[in-house]
């Protein structure tokens, strides 16, 4: 990869003030508008441009390869891990379980398994021999005793340091401390973590009591873009598997078109919260609802990759297990 320094006329006086800057690479110059690097800079706007022009004449081969399909596919494939979620069924409907590099979002009402399907996946993540971190938002959700209940059942041996939390007091429904978890989590995996699996249970939470009222709407779509930038980061940079938990609320029109529309979207008449831009952002949706008193339907309503699915599934002492 070529350096800054390879730039014509860059001498070291440039050098040092790109660097004052916060310019350090030849990447972060070619990324820049020129109008704003003079304004950083006090250089004029045309020695700016061809500074620019020049790092990316030198750099954008390395900074955007081109790759075949072939070659993207076959470094996925090599690269990707899957977690099972505890039922076979489910797991086949989601392409073969909680995969990484990847960003899962779980939406479910009450009591539709969407804790202990982060419980659940999570044991299976440490049987691959990596470490889950569950970020708790509601107070009292987390319980590592039905945790290793569900890895009992399962013969599965787990450590308490395997299981990392942060608990719901520690991100006190404030949205920004939401973000500083997940710095937490990129600081553990610098120091040597092999973290497979990020649970946030539930994401909705925190948002949804921060931002009140329609007027907030707006700062509430670009917060949880920051989140999901994050996240999208996250996964990609460590190959983990990220799963967010969602609520789910009943469409306000109550007639049997708009019903059916909703059960064709969304797997079943519960609309996910948070709005569009969380919806687009997750790579893999798993709609969860209760469908008896032990018996429960999981539906794969929207991934790039896969048809919609439905299966169904119980929860019982092994967690998310087959009926």
């Amino acid at each position: 990869m070529p350096e800054l320094k390879d730039i014509k006329g860059l001498g070291a006086k440039s050098l040092q003030k790109l660097e004052e800057v916060g310019i350090t690479s030849i990447e972060q110059l070619a990324g820049i508008d020129p109008a704003e690097l003079s304004a950083l800079t006090g250089w004029h706007k045309t020695k700016c441009e061809q500074y620019i022009q020049d790092a990316k004449n030198l750099s954008i081969e390395a900074i955007i390869p081109l790759k075949t399909a072939a070659q993207v596919d076959a470094e996925r494939q090599s690269r990707v891990q899957y977690f099972s979620c505890g039922a076979s069924d489910v797991d086949r409907i989601l392409g073969g379980g909680v995969e990484t590099d990847c960003i899962l979002g779980v939406a479910g009402h009450l009591g539709s398994g969407k804790t202990n399907f982060c419980f659940t996946t999570g044991v299976h993540c440490i049987a691959a021999g990596r470490k889950v971190v569950y970020i708790e938002t509601e107070p009292g959700i987390f319980r590592f005793s039905r945790v290793q209940e569900i890895a009992k059942h399962r013969e599965i041996d787990i450590k308490p340091e395997d299981f990392l939390v942060v608990e719901a007091r520690v991100i006190d429904n404030h949205p920004e401390k939401l973000l500083l978890a997940y710095d937490r989590v990129e600081k553990a995996v610098q120091q040597g973590m092999d973290v497979g699996l990020v649970c946030v249970d539930s994401f909705a939470a925190p948002l949804r009591s921060y931002y009140t009222g329609r007027q907030s709407l707006p700062e509430r779509s670009k917060m949880i873009a920051r989140h999901m930038s994050k996240l999208q980061q996250l996964a990609a940079k460590h190959n983990l598997a990220v799963i967010l938990t969602d609520q789910v609320m009943s469409s306000p029109v109550a007639d049997q078109a708009t019903q059916a529309r909703m059960e064709a979207i969304y797997g079943t008449q519960k609309v996910p919260v948070l709005g569009d831009t969380l919806l687009h952002s997750v790579t893999i949706w798993l709609a969860l609802e209760r469908r008896g008193k032990q018996k429960w339907r999981a539906v794969a309503f929207d991934a790039p990759h896969l048809p919609i699915g439905d299966a169904y599934y119980c929860i019982g002492p092994a967690g998310i297990q087959d009926l």
